[in-house]
């Protein structure tokens, strides 16, 4: 049987304020009891100083140096195999949902994944423009409900 793999990432968030961080108030009580079971790391660091630079950089396992130099307009390069295919290629269904302009369809982060529901498909320039960059806790979490509750096929 194959392990699930589950990569959450939420921009902005500080570990100093997330109780199973050790933060005295219960801020984030369902990543606790997620911790609690799972793969937890006490020591995480992101490759680069914003969004922009660290997704890639975990996707693709590249330092943001060589993802600036390879990418054309922010966009992953062609050659440039993400951790979606890899995991694709060797059996799993993948998935991801976002709220996050930065790594949309529009820059290529759907590579890979047999279901990618981006929130802002076809607003991304104008959200951008906007400076609109998240959906609500709610909408994303209904988006991995549908996700779950449709059983991708195997």
């Amino acid at each position: 049987m194959m392990t699930n793999v589950v990569l959450i990432t939420v921009d902005c968030l500080r570990a100093d304020h997330m109780s199973c961080y050790g933060y005295h108030r219960n801020t984030t009580p369902y990543m606790n009891s997620l911790a609690e079971k799972s793969l937890f790391f006490k020591n995480a660091f992101a490759n680069g100083p914003n969004t922009r630079h660290s997704v890639p950089s975990f996707l693709t396992s590249t330092y943001p140096l060589l993802f600036l130099q390879e990418a054309q307009g922010g966009k992953i390069h062609p050659g440039r195999k993400t951790i979606a295919e890899i995991l694709k290629n060797n059996g799993y269904t993948t998935a991801a949902i976002h709220s996050n302009p930065y790594i949309s369809a529009f820059y290529g982060y759907n590579r890979g994944f047999d279901f990618f529901n981006d929130f802002l498909l076809g607003q991304v320039e104008d959200d951008i423009k906007r400076n609109v960059f998240s959906k609500t806790v709610k909408e994303i979490v209904k988006g991995v409900k549908a996700v779950v509750m449709k059983k991708l096929p195997q």
